[in-house]
């Protein structure tokens, strides 16, 4: 937990970067749980996490073949556990400094914002030296590189206002929601007297499904390149700005109804989908159908256990989506199932046809 004198520093530096208090501490205690400094060999250090599948990337030749030998470096992130301590942690970053000291350096990330090393250059550091110095200086030092790294990624704007799924998808990644970073960075801020501002039907960064698709699908038309795959993150965020400004709207990055009505413009015809995904090209549907279609390959059945499982097959299908949505999938099940087959066949259209009804849908950050 911050003490009262944590929170004053973190407060006035808030101040300086023209942020409410209550969201800069939110962010802090969520990333930090609270904990600024780990004795290390008696001192007080920032809080680091050295990346070996990282510190891979930025070596070559004997150099890495030297780090992997150590157990130093791996292809893969998650290869092998993190060392429990902050003690070990900064062995482990010391013993890959001696191989390369800025490859390692820039492999590892520094304090309450959990800033990576290898932004330093982005950040305004002379090198990654000076970053790791700014972390070592104090919690002002560790949170400043952490309110940079917000400024240099256009999310100050979401964290100033309370949108906290939009300022988790920038600050952690398309798996935010999975580890519910948004809601506990909005509960965090209620605790310090924070604001949130929910999403009004607009989309905005962390925004994901069908009309974030049709969004993109139409930057596309407008000459921006982004790729329609329904996840509004920072590419879909730079773009729409650039759409904004160019129109001589408000450049705030959300798809409210202005920005609606600019993009209208590219819209081919009345009643035009664009973004619209065919059946097969959802990702599900294709796991789901091959699926169904390897077990009626596997089996034989008589034609009253085939009419009986396909039939229920289409009346969950019509029950799950609403509108009687058929699929090919059903169709392998024609070919010939077991009573086992048929099961098996059902998880994989089950699979699709809940692919299918999730890709209609649209989720608002």
């Amino acid at each position: 937990m911050l003490t009262n004198e944590q929170r004053r520093e973190l407060g006035e530096l808030a101040r300086a970067y023209n942020l409410p208090e209550a969201h800069v501490l939110a962010v802090v205690d969520v990333e930090s749980n609270g904990k600024v400094f780990a004795d290390v060999e008696g001192q007080q250090r920032p809080l680091i996490l050295f990346e070996p599948h990282i510190f891979y990337r930025r070596l070559a030749g004997a150099e890495r073949t030297r780090a992997v030998n150590l157990g130093l470096a791996y292809a893969k992130g998650g290869t092998k556990p993190y060392p429990a301590s902050q003690a070990a942690r900064w062995r482990q970053l010391e013993q890959a400094a001696q191989i390369n000291r800025e490859a390692a350096y820039e492999s590892a990330s520094y304090g309450v914002g959990q800033v990576m090393g290898f932004h330093w250059q982005a950040l305004g550091f002379k090198s990654v030296d000076e970053l790791v110095m700014t972390a070592r200086s104090g919690l002002r030092g560790q949170a400043d590189l952490m309110l940079r790294f917000i400024r240099v990624n256009g999310l100050e704007d979401h964290l100033r206002a309370g949108r906290w799924a939009p300022f988790a998808r920038g600050y952690n990644g398309k798996g935010y929601a999975k580890n519910k970073y948004d809601a506990k960075l909005k509960a965090a801020a209620a605790t310090y007297g924070g604001a949130d501002q929910p999403a009004a039907g607009m989309l905005r960064m962390g925004s994901k499904g069908a009309r974030v698709r049709e969004l993109q699908a139409l930057l596309v038309r407008a000459g921006y390149a982004v790729k329609a795959d329904g996840d509004f993150g920072p590419t879909t965020e730079r773009a729409l700005k650039g759409f904004q400004e160019a129109r001589g709207l408000t450049a705030d990055g959300i798809y409210g109804p202005q920005t609606e009505t600019a993009l209208a413009a590219y819209r081919q015809e009345q009643g035009d989908k664009p973004g619209a995904q065919k059946a097969l090209d959802i990702s599900a549907v294709k796991k789901g159908g091959v699926a169904a279609l390897g077990s009626a390959i596997l089996a034989e059945a008589s034609p009253e256990v085939i009419a009986q499982a396909k039939a229920g097959l289409e009346a969950a299908a019509a029950q799950i989506t609403g509108a009687g949505v058929k699929l090919v999938v059903l169709d392998y099940l024609a070919t010939g199932l077991t009573v086992a087959a048929a099961i098996a066949g059902a998880v994989g259209v089950a699979v699709a046809i809940i692919g299918f009804v999730r890709s209609k849908q649209t989720v608002e950050a």
